[in-house]
């Protein structure tokens, strides 16, 4: 008895058929590493703030890190140095893909509707044109005194947002979505939390930090939109000298709260600067600088 002939294609067809099946593992094995890098990046500042603590109390996890020298300067930098540790850019690259992935699949989620991690604060970014002396520290906003002006100068004008309600005892958000989405990605939210002193100002400097490196683009962008937009309204105002990001926080008072109740305004203070008129002294930095609380000057920011 003869067995039938076998096609010659049929290698061709197995192969195809396993195709997809390759496909489907490699996608699988993507997705895991996708998720393990995308937690770990964003545990990055919970990381250097414990081997910062590990290295206070010199224990066993200090000495560990000592071992390598990249995982030394990414966790505790040299004073007054110009470039970022190894660590640093490789945190910084694998967020910008994690992020691009998570948002082109829809697989990105940041919400805090649920306990124990409800949001207790909420942020809203706004925009002050200035034409007083970029060179010259901003100290007023040390002290909340955000109205001060030297004699001669024209006084700052400063937009709020159009997401931020006016009346915040009674209001209802209609529209604006894509604008809400936009602007939740500038600003973060600066709040005392029981924080004095310098704590309190490493805190904040850390956090501007921190969200002036990822978002400096989506920064300058909103900032020469909003400058354009004045521009427009205002044609006889000579142009501004600086544009400033700045953020408005209100915190949930601790219960009971206050009688009658009440949000806790945290203050207005500044995020960023563009200056239109300044180009960057490097190609290595970018056109938005970040803003020191401890001294009132701002700060370059590498690209």
């Amino acid at each position: 008895m003869t067995e039938p002939a076998s096609s010659p294609h049929e290698p061709l067809f197995r192969y195809l058929y396993l195709v997809p099946r390759v496909l489907l593992g490699l996608f699988i094995v993507f997705q895991f590493v996708f998720m393990l890098s995308d937690n770990l990046v964003h545990m990055e500042s919970d990381l250097t703030e414990q081997l910062q603590k590990a290295k206070k109390r010199d224990d066993w996890v200090w000495q560990l890190a000592q071992l390598s020298s990249r995982l030394r300067d990414w966790a505790d930098p040299p004073p007054g140095s110009p470039t970022k540790s190894a660590l640093t850019t490789c945190f910084e690259d694998t967020r910008k893909f994690t992020r691009w992935y998570g948002q082109a699949i829809g697989q990105e989620q940041s919400w805090s509707l649920f306990a124990p991690n409800v949001s207790e604060h909420s942020s809203f970014p706004a925009v002050q044109f200035r034409w007083d002396d970029p060179k010259k520290p901003q100290k007023e906003w040390l002290d909340d005194v955000s109205t001060l002006n030297p004699p001669g100068v024209r006084p700052p004008v400063t937009w709020l947002s159009e997401n931020e309600p006016r009346d915040i005892h009674s209001y209802f958000r209609l529209g604006h979505f894509r604008l809400r989405r936009y602007e939740g990605n500038l600003d973060t939210a600066l709040y005392r939390d029981g924080l004095t002193g310098q704590r309190l100002l490493d805190n904040w400097t850390e956090r501007i930090r921190s969200r002036v490196r990822e978002e400096g683009p989506c920064m300058h962008a909103f900032l020469r939109w909003k400058l354009r937009e004045f521009q427009h309204q205002n044609p006889d105002v000579p142009p501004p000298t600086q544009v400033l990001l700045l953020v408005r926080t209100y915190t949930i008072p601790d219960p009971p709260g206050p009688r009658p109740w009440n949000w806790d305004y945290q203050g207005m203070r500044p995020l960023a600067r563009w200056q239109p008129d300044h180009e960057p002294d490097s190609a290595h930095y970018g056109p938005v600088e970040m803003f020191l609380p401890s001294s009132g000057y701002y700060d370059k920011m590498e690209r």
